[in-house]
């Protein structure tokens, strides 16, 4: 016997058709979310090289706070050395006015009283004589 092929039967074409319609939105929804994925990658691509861009200019501005620390440091050291001068002339001048001191001090205590007694002078007796007015 001949067997006749299989005609849908309505029921089933009606079940088919849903079937077909629920693959063709889970693959619209799919395609949907790949479309958000990729635009999601997209944005954070732009974020990464924005951080990036963000981090180089952090990098230099701490480079160059680095090297402002660094010359002021040298410059604070610098006005130590210059102020360490300053302190050295002034110990110089004082310790000159010390040893200029203890040289005049030493020289007076080193003068000997004389052994020899002094006379005192004789006064002079000066005579003035005043002429009659003419």
């Amino acid at each position: 016997p001949h067997q006749s092929p299989c005609l849908p039967q309505p029921q089933d074409a009606e079940g088919s058709s849903h079937l077909f319609q629920q693959v063709l939105d889970t693959c619209s929804a799919l395609a949907h979310r790949v479309a958000v994925l990729e635009n999601d990658k997209v944005a954070q691509q732009l974020e990464i090289v924005k951080l990036k861009a963000r981090v180089k200019k952090l990098e230099k501005l701490n480079k160059a706070e680095i090297y402002n620390i660094y010359l002021d440091h040298s410059s604070k050291v610098l006005s130590m050395q210059e102020d360490d001068t300053k302190v050295r002339e002034a110990v110089e001048v004082v310790t000159t006015v010390k040893l200029m001191t203890e040289v005049v001090t030493a020289t007076a205590t080193q003068v000997p009283a004389a052994s020899t007694p002094i006379r005192a002078a004789k006064p002079k007796t000066l005579t003035i004589t005043v002429a009659p007015a003419v």
